[in-house]
């Protein structure tokens, strides 16, 4: 008799197994979309958070952002989005983090719906400013349960940072480090879902969860 291997399942199981911990940084909130195609023209709006939390025993997160970000279908398989809020590091003042991308849907098949994404980001605080990119191959795909999906990310993020040292002279790093994520988004109606995410990037785990409206 032949096992069938429900969809979701193979989903979750490879962003689990491709995830690693890397060293890097993140701006703005995290993938908190699927991968399907849309109809050309569709929007939504997206309002969440993510919360950085460095590996260590210490307690509350190291850095946070808060934002929002538009999302619009140019076309049936490539949605741009662009994400603005307050990026929070640890010791510094609140400042506006700013990403922008785009996500293209691969052509349809029967394991799950697939898609890349790519975004560059900037933001710009009194500890540090920071500017990257990142590029992702994503998955997603309904569960068993009804309008809750699953779907997980994994690529490279590429970044430079400069921070002001004790000698008041600017510290200059430039990162390349893997990148993985994986969440789980349920549709309350057509309009309205809520999204969780787990992400993994630097000594770092983003949580984040959020509301979308189309």
């Amino acid at each position: 008799m032949k096992t069938v291997v429900p969809k979701w399942i193979v989903v979750g199981v490879i962003a689990i197994v491709c995830g690693s911990t890397a060293r890097g940084q993140a701006v703005g909130l995290q993938v908190a979309d699927t991968a399907e195609a849309r109809t050309q023209g569709d929007s939504e709006l997206t309002a969440g958070t993510a919360l950085g939390y460095w590996m260590s025993p210490r307690l509350g997160p190291d850095r946070s952002f808060f934002g929002v970000r538009k999302t619009y279908s140019v076309l049936q398989d490539v949605r741009v989005f662009g994400d603005l809020g307050l990026e929070d590091v640890e010791g510094s003042n609140p400042n506006f983090g700013l990403q922008l991308g785009a996500l293209c849907s691969l052509p349809e098949n029967r394991i799950a719906d697939f898609g890349i994404r790519t975004a560059l980001h900037y933001t710009d605080t009194e500890q540090m400013s920071l500017f990257g990119g990142n590029l992702m191959f994503i998955s997603s795909d309904e569960t068993l349960i009804d309008h809750l999906f699953v779907y997980g990310g994994l690529g490279v993020d590429i970044s430079k940072q400069k921070t002001q040292n004790a000698a008041a002279t600017d510290d200059i790093q430039n990162k390349v480090n893997p990148l993985v994520t994986l969440g789980a988004l349920y549709k309350v109606t057509d309009q309205i879902s809520l999204y969780a995410e787990l992400t993994y990037l630097d000594t770092n785990a983003f949580v984040g969860f959020g509301l979308k409206i189309r």
